[in-house]
Formats: C-alpha cells, sequence, structure tokens
C-alpha cells in the first residue's frame, strides 16, 4: 500500500485553496475537479508558486459554505512503524544546528502549509516558507485561524507570526521544485518533538538535517 500523508482526506487543503481563491475574488471555485492525490497537489503548488495558477483549472464551482469549515485541531496520531507521505522543500533556515552534516530541507507532514508556503510566494514573501511553533501542535490548532484570514484578506499582514524565512539551500541555483518523499512514523514523531532532527531519508543523500518548523522561543 502507498504511503499516504498522516492526515486522511483533503479537508484542509480544499479549505485553503477555497479561502485562497476568495482572496482573488472567484469564491465560487469550491469544488476539486479531480480527487487531489499527492502528485496533483505538488503540481498545483507550483502553480501557485509560480504566479501561474487558475482557479478553473483545478476547480469546479460549487457555492462556498456558509461558514468557515473547523478544521481538526490535534495532530493526527501516527504509528512509529508506519511509512507517511511528506512534501519536501529543499531550503536552509540561517541557525542550522549542525554544522557537521548538510541541510536535508523543510519536510511538511501537512500539505495544508506546503500550499501555504506556495501562497505567500504570490504575496511577495517567497522565502518565507518555515513555519514557525512553539511545538508541532501549534501548527495544527492554528489552520481554522489561517483559513479565516486568508478569506479575509487580513493574512497578508501576519506572514511573518506564522513563518520563518529560509532561502533555498543552493542560493546561486534555482529553487528546487517541491518532491514527495516518504518518512517513517518514528522520525516523524521525532520531529514533532524537537523541530529538526538528522537522519537518512534518501539513501544516495546520506545523512542530513530535516526540520519540520521552526521553533519559535519568543516568550
Amino acid at each position: 500500500m502507498a504511503a499516504k500523508f498522516s492526515e486522511p482526506g483533503t479537508r484542509a487543503v480544499v479549505a485553503l485553496l477555497s479561502a485562497i481563491h476568495a482572496a482573488m475574488g472567484r469564491p465560487q471555485y469550491t469544488q476539486p475537479l479531480t480527487d487531489l492525490e499527492p502528485e496533483r497537489l505538488l503540481a498545483l503548488g507550483e502553480s501557485l508558486r509560480g504566479g501561474k495558477y487558475q482557479p478553473s483549472d483545478w476547480f469546479g464551482k460549487k457555492a462556498p459554505p456558509a461558514a468557515t469549515p473547523t478544521l481538526a485541531a490535534m495532530p493526527p496520531k501516527i504509528a512509529a512503524e508506519t511509512s507517511y507521505r511528506a512534501i519536501l522543500d529543499q531550503v536552509q533556515e540561517a541557525s542550522l544546528r549542525n554544522r557537521n552534516v548538510r541541510a536535508g530541507g523543510l519536510l511538511f507532514e501537512d500539505p495544508f502549509y506546503a500550499l501555504l508556503a506556495c501562497y505567500n510566494a504570490t504575496l511577495g514573501k517567497p522565502d518565507h516558507v518555515m513555519p514557525f511553533a512553539k511545538a508541532g501542535a501549534d501548527l495544527w490548532r492554528r489552520r481554522s485561524e489561517i483559513v479565516q484570514s486568508v478569506q479575509a484578506k487580513t493574512y497578508e499582514a501576519r506572514i511573518g507570526t506564522y513563518f520563518a524565512e529560509a532561502p533555498p539551500a543552493a542560493a546561486d541555483k534555482p529553487r528546487p521544485s517541491l518532491s514527495l518523499q516518504t518518512i517513517r512514523g518514528d522520525r516523524l514523531q521525532v520531529l514533532r518533538k524537537s523541530a529538526a532532527a538528522v537522519f537518512t531519508l534518501d539513501a544516495s543523500q546520506g545523512l542530513a538535517e530535516y526540520r519540520l518548523y521552526y521553533l519559535d522561543l519568543a516568550p
């Protein structure tokens, strides 16, 4: 069986994209034309990040819900021996803790944040891709708030509240495309708790430091 994202279904990404459509003045595009499989989400994200995104290419028209959907506020349970999908963005933040290993990049457990980071690029903030959090659970808790702010067009002023800057790991090269990776549940549990960890994700690349979020140490 192919690995899946840790959260079943696409309720969260549909809510986010519908809010983005509303902010674009296209609130009627709320129904995905096809299942939003992981590979399709990657293509959608690249289209959004590249400024080529058109809601009608991905969604059909359906009356928007009367109220903004409430999204799950707790991280889904994961099993240590189970493999999960994640989206990799090859970026590096300034405070890389383990200087003796290379930066592997940012892993998005939740595709919601991968797409939100792509949306940041359309708002002139292409390097604001590293989610801020005091703990991994914060990422799930604030999703409904983010959807509401995107729809209300108040999100742009708060990008710095939700994301830290993280430029591409290879600054002298074009930004790499997003890619799908598979990660074991035990490693994902470590990342949720500590924000970053060193392990081998791809045997051909060896050890690297991967990050799930930027640990917010502000009081």
